[in-house]
């Protein structure tokens, strides 16, 4: 960027290196990759239910040992590091949770395959889930993209969300998992999710992953590109350019007015928010756009007013007003000025002309709004998911929709 920025610079870290093929192989033989999954973190407290009381020994031993009946679902809370089940101290800071056969352990009521590691820190409770790659991807599928677009849109999302995991395995390795169940990674909110269709996509992609140079991509995607993707080194300033991550023109976005919109906000509350957010602004009178990428977004937004000019990340702006109010970085920015009226005034003590100054720098910022006007949902690279859900809808199989997104640069092959 050629203009500094006095915003609080976000640096995206791209997650761990590709596994080759060979190591994805022994990583996910049989399709029985354990993954290791938080479902919740820095908690204080959580519900679990439906455990195999035989098989979670560890657990079983606490309720022995403090006399209390095994209930079919108990309460799991943290103080000063120590871990209590149905307020009573479990004597232990981590014990693992198996389901009953041929059933599911609940964690907050929601049902979830594979067995639980339950650990205490500092900052609460962590609950991890361990579970196989597939059947962790049928809970991903449906979470990521609605089970009602064509099975060969769910199919490019599952060839797609198997990939990401593999290449990013271990991003969160540092905190004792592998990937959280947030937008961070993916989303993941167990078998509740799950359906027939969403299942059919995964069980008919198995193993199937999108390679370059031999290696798993990290396999991005968005909800909606806005009518062109976003190239990685863009949209991440300091991150490495790779081929199969450029930008594409996506005429079933461009095309779609329900991709476009709009987020209007007063001046009063706009400051409001900023200086909460730590920056000392007062109305902006001016706003512009520098720093234009290849797809046409921006990277940076100036503003001034009687704070002087000052330069932002546009991304800063998502973060404070939220994602789904400014719904990607593909926007314009204007300010729409009040009408001024004059009135005469009387002033009899010096404390009646800072009352009307402050009367008229509020009526300014009330009535004065700044719109946010943009396309798009999310980051914009790689695979734009509603344009994989209109290509699907004109005849387009899954394989043709990766290439389309992540180029003929990959190619999609099973590694195990």
């Amino acid at each position: 960027m050629k203009r500094h920025i006095c915003a609080l610079l976000i640096f995206f870290i791209l997650p761990g290196v590709a596994l080759m093929p060979a190591a994805a192989d022994a990583a996910v033989s049989g399709g029985g990759a354990d993954f290791k999954i938080a479902l919740v973190r820095n908690a204080q407290k959580v519900e679990v239910s439906n455990v195999d009381y035989k098989a979670s020994a560890g657990y079983a031993k606490i309720f022995e040992k403090k006399r209390m009946t095994k209930n079919f679902s108990s309460s799991i809370t943290v103080a000063n590091g120590n871990l209590y089940v149905n307020s009573k101290r479990a004597g232990a800071n981590k014990f693992w949770l198996y389901p009953k056969k041929n059933s599911f352990v609940k964690i907050n009521a929601k049902p979830y395959r594979g067995k639980f590691l339950v650990t205490a820190g500092a900052g609460g409770l962590t609950v991890i889930n361990t579970v196989a790659l597939e059947d962790y991807l049928k809970a991903v599928v449906p979470s990521e993209m609605e089970p009602n677009a064509g099975i060969e849109a769910l199919k490019a999302q599952a060839v797609v969300a198997r990939t990401y995991a593999i290449a990013t395995r271990g991003k969160h390795k540092s905190a004792g998992y592998d990937l959280c169940n947030t937008t961070c990674c993916q989303v993941y909110k167990g078998v509740s999710e799950e359906n027939a269709k969403t299942n059919r996509a995964v069980e008919s992609t198995r193993a199937l992953v999108i390679l370059h140079s031999d290696k798993p991509i990290n396999a991005y995607y968005c909800a909606s590109c806005g009518g062109r993707t976003e190239s990685v080194e863009e949209a991440w300033p300091g991150a490495k350019a790779v081929k199969y991550a450029k930008t594409v023109d996506c005429p079933y976005c461009a095309k779609d007015d329900k991709m476009s919109w709009k987020y209007k906000i007063n001046q009063g509350e706009f400051v409001a928010k900023m200086r909460d957010a730590g920056f000392n602004i007062d109305g902006v009178s001016s706003a512009k756009l520098y720093d234009k990428t290849g797809s046409g977004r921006y990277n940076t937004v100036e503003m001034r007013g009687g704070f002087g000019t000052l330069y932002y990340s546009a991304e800063i702006f998502r973060r404070i007003f939220g994602n789904t109010n400014i719904r990607s970085s593909f926007f314009n920015i204007t300010i729409d000025k009040p009408k001024i009226a004059t009135k005469d005034f009387k002033f009899n003590r010096i404390d009646d002309i800072i009352k009307a100054r402050n009367d008229f720098n509020n009526d300014n910022l009330n009535n004065s709004y700044i719109t946010f006007a943009g396309s798009g949902y999310g980051h914009g690279v790689g695979m734009c998911q509603h344009g994989a859900k209109k290509m699907a809808g004109t005849g387009s199989n899954f394989r043709r929709i990766i290439n389309y997104y992540f180029t003929k640069e990959v190619n999609v092959k099973k590694i195990y």
